[in-house]
């Protein structure tokens, strides 16, 4: 069995090679009208300023911030990658998208946060290394003041 770029043959299949080196590239971003409980983004009016920060490879991992979108609900990221040079092993041990409102008063204001964690129960899919599209739909939740967003965004081999 011959196995593609970043990944290795394992019994009998391809599997990704831990080693191998990723861009994580965001498409678009589309955030909520309104905050979880229903307020406007912004008390002295205005939308939001959506970021993304990227958690790799921990919880407790530095950030890698996007660049944020001004006063709206929806952003196109450029095309080029927010982290570059990314281990797999790091991909699949923890990856989490911080969403924020930028301009918040209450200094970057959080919109939501949904990650891909092994440790509770939703690990990465090997499907995202295959450098296609993914979907991240992370809910409107309430209790934990999770607004909700939907972002769109790719993994490339580096």
């Amino acid at each position: 069995m011959v196995c593609g770029s970043g990944f290795l043959c394992s019994s009998g299949r391809c599997a990704v090679d831990p080693a191998s080196r990723w861009n994580v590239v965001l498409e678009s971003l589309t955030v909520p009208a309104t905050r979880y409980d229903g307020a406007g983004w912004d008390t002295i009016g205005g939308n939001p300023d959506p970021l993304v920060a990227l958690i790799i490879g921990s919880s407790t991992a530095t950030p890698v911030n996007s660049g944020s979108g001004s006063d709206t609900y929806s952003v196109t990221f450029p095309g080029g990658p927010t982290a570059t040079d990314v281990r797999a092993d790091a991909l699949q041990a923890f990856l989490g998208f911080n969403v924020r409102d930028d301009d918040s008063p209450a200094a970057s204001e959080s919109i939501g946060y949904c990650t891909y964690d092994p440790t509770r129960g939703s690990p990465l899919p090997a499907a995202v290394f295959t450098e296609t599209t993914q979907t991240v739909d992370c809910g409107l939740d309430a209790p934990t003041m999770n607004s909700g967003f939907t972002l769109t965004w790719h993994l490339e081999r580096f």
